[in-house]
């Protein structure tokens, strides 16, 4: 967790002392996270939050942000992406990160241990409860307007974690 904290501080740090960095409008992107449709049930599929990305070349760019996940806790995430296939436009590619908020919980732990009854949890479990870090990877399809884009993301089914498609949309300044 902290180490995200630190890479998304990095990033909002690099818009606040260098936007003349990349030169160039666009080089830059609110990003706002709305829904998730997951390919098991269960799952919360509405997902607000907020991101920055920062282009890093015509491909290929650095995304980080905070939003309210499928499994109804905080995420903090730092992905890196690539979109090198493009028809007419709508681009496509995939990225690679690490996000919080996914892995099992303290709580759920002291669940399992007391047979499913609630347990106490004590203050060091309760403190570290949504610290944990997963790698995560996707497929993109960015579909560019001029003044909005839209990104549909598809995430795979890995072990416990349900797969999903999202969408989010982003606006160039």
């Amino acid at each position: 967790m902290k180490l995200l904290k630190t890479i998304f501080s990095v990033l909002l740090l690099s818009v606040t002392f260098s936007f003349s960095a990349f030169g160039e409008t666009g080089d830059y992107q609110l990003v706002v996270h709305k829904v998730s449709k997951h390919f098991q049930q269960g799952y919360n599929g509405k997902n607000p939050g907020l991101g920055l990305r920062i282009k890093d070349g015509e491909e290929t760019y650095y995304q980080a942000g905070v939003y309210y996940n499928s499994v109804k806790r905080t995420t903090f995430y730092a992905i890196y992406g690539y979109e090198p296939f493009s028809v007419s436009n709508v681009t496509f590619g995939g990225f690679v990160g690490l996000a919080s908020g996914y892995g099992v919980t303290s709580r759920e732990v002291n669940s399992q241990k007391c047979g499913g009854s609630t347990c106490t949890s004590s203050m060091m479990e309760v403190l570290t409860e949504n610290n944990n870090i997963t790698p995560v990877a996707g497929l993109t399809a960015t579909v560019h307007f001029e003044k909005i884009k839209l990104i549909f993301v598809g995430m795979p089914t890995v072990g416990k974690s349900a797969g999903s498609l999202s969408l989010s949309a982003s606006f160039p300044f």
